[in-house]
């Protein structure tokens, strides 16, 4: 496959002179900034564009829907039943990839999107493209509107955790209580990115919520961990299914939590995915899940009343290093890469010195236990050691060096030992050792305050 850069701007003038514009005056800065990053990086089209600031999700959860958002009409403004394909690939030991085929009656332009909310975790995320492209053209009040809703409309994305998310079309039941928020189809995805550290938690998000469109929507929610479920609502109730085996497939079906091979037989693309991982034993890499979703991908194939089905993008997302694969429009040779920065859960378990007592200029044995404890391996890093006052490193802290940590496979420890100088100028008296790992933050670490333990000796300097 062929790999192509994103590096290719849309033309400078397009945005300069955008900004001339009335409609821009009430823009912040970080809507100008997303607006500014929108970048053209292939002609299938496909656009990039990074999300600058809030988009107020966080109080939008608190009221739910509300009929002033809307997309554009050149969205499509129906689902195709008997489309999109999705799968999540969990075998241990290997890399947690997610699967996804997005099905329509027709192809569109594809947009890669990061979002970061001050309130939320980091995703990237897949959408149409149709109103980066009405802004481009004329960049209107309304158009600029549109672009800055598009965190609301993914279609599929995965989190700085590693939890991937779609939806899928299906013909479900209403499910609603009246004592819940009510949100919409693709509201539940950005719950997730947002908020989801694990397929567990997305659970109890969704089921926190009603959903608009219950009765038209299913959602497969894989995870780093391994785990996944396929999100469902009948018989009066949100209803997880989870894989039973180390992968799991979904089409246009409700699974109703019948075993996933006893289904085989009511959709052709669900029984091509299934044994191709069941073939496979649910580990994949990049290229072997691509061809997975290229067995089952639709060019302008009929779909009735002289409509027919394309694939707009075939996409697999890595839950373990955060690279996203796409391939746009069913062009399997024309592949797009994209990366998202993955939280690694560094910790000092403990820390230690082999006495108490040390003399300035001393080569002292210090010891600490370094765990990573998230579903990834952690970047090679350091580990310092310094002498405190007190509990935290300031004014009048001895710094006694680092000592390099390397890569650490996922939910794996190792304990760090050597010598290292008490500095001749460090003051007599009493201290504490602190032992830091990451200082710099390499891992993108969600927990820094457990990089930090605090020995609970007294240690003297003499």
């Amino acid at each position: 496959m062929k790999e192509t850069a994103f590096r290719r701007l849309v033309s400078g003038a397009i945005f300069c002179l955008a900004l001339l514009g009335p409609a821009f005056a009430d823009l912040t800065d970080d809507q100008k900034k997303t607006l500014a990053s929108i970048a053209k990086v292939d002609d299938y089209p496909v656009y990039t564009m990074t999300y600058y600031g809030d988009y107020g999700f966080d109080e939008y959860l608190k009221r739910g829907i509300v009929t002033t958002r809307r997309p554009s009409a050149a969205r499509p403004s129906a689902s195709v039943r008997d489309g999109c394909s999705c799968f999540g690939a969990l075998a241990a030991g290997g890399d947690k990839l997610y699967g996804r085929n997005l099905d329509l009656l027709k192809l569109y332009p594809v947009l890669i999107m990061w979002t970061d909310p001050p309130k939320g975790f980091a995703s990237v995320s897949l959408n149409i493209a149709v109103e980066i492209e009405l802004y481009l053209d004329n960049p209107t009040e309304e158009h600029i509107q549109w672009v800055l809703e598009y965190p609301y409309w993914c279609f599929d994305g995965m989190n700085e955790y590693g939890v991937a998310v779609s939806g899928l079309s299906v013909e479900g039941e209403r499910v609603y209580d009246p004592d819940k928020i009510t949100l919409g189809r693709y509201d539940m995805r950005r719950l997730i990115l947002d908020y989801a550290r694990t397929v567990d938690e997305a659970v109890r998000l969704v089921s926190a919520y009603n959903n608009q469109d219950s009765d038209t929507v299913h959602y497969l929610v894989s995870d780093a961990h391994g785990a996944s479920a396929v999100i469902e609502y009948h018989d009066g109730a949100v209803n997880a299914h989870r894989a039973a085996e180390p992968w799991q497939a979904v089409t246009n079906f409700l699974l109703r939590g019948r075993p996933a091979d006893s289904v085989l037989g009511l959709c052709r693309r669900y029984e091509k995915v299934y044994r191709a991982l069941q073939a496979a034993g649910g580990r994949c890499d990049q290229s072997q899940g691509m061809e997975i979703l290229k067995s089952v991908f639709r060019n302008r194939e009929p779909a009735g009343d002289g409509a027919f089905v394309y694939t707009v993008w075939s996409a697999i997302y890595n839950m373990t290093t955060g690279d996203l694969g796409l391939c746009p429009g069913s062009r399997f040779d024309n592949l797009e890469t994209a990366k998202l920065g993955m939280v690694r859960d560094l910790s000092v378990r403990s820390a230690r010195a082999a006495k108490t007592t040390l003399r300035r200029a001393e080569n002292a044995k210090f010891t600490a236990r370094i765990v990573n404890a998230s579903p990834r391996p952690s970047l090679k890093t350091t580990l310092k050691f310094y002498l405190a006052k007190g509990r935290k490193v300031g004014a009048g802290s001895v710094a006694l060096g680092q000592t390099i940590v390397p890569a650490l496979a996922a939910n794996r420890g190792l304990t760090v030992a050597g010598k290292k100088r008490v500095p001749a100028t460090a003051a007599p008296g009493a201290y504490r050792l602190i032992a830091v790992v990451d200082p710099l933050s390499r891992n993108n670490d969600p927990a820094p305050s457990n990089n930090t333990y605090v020995w609970t000796k007294t240690i003297t300097v003499k």
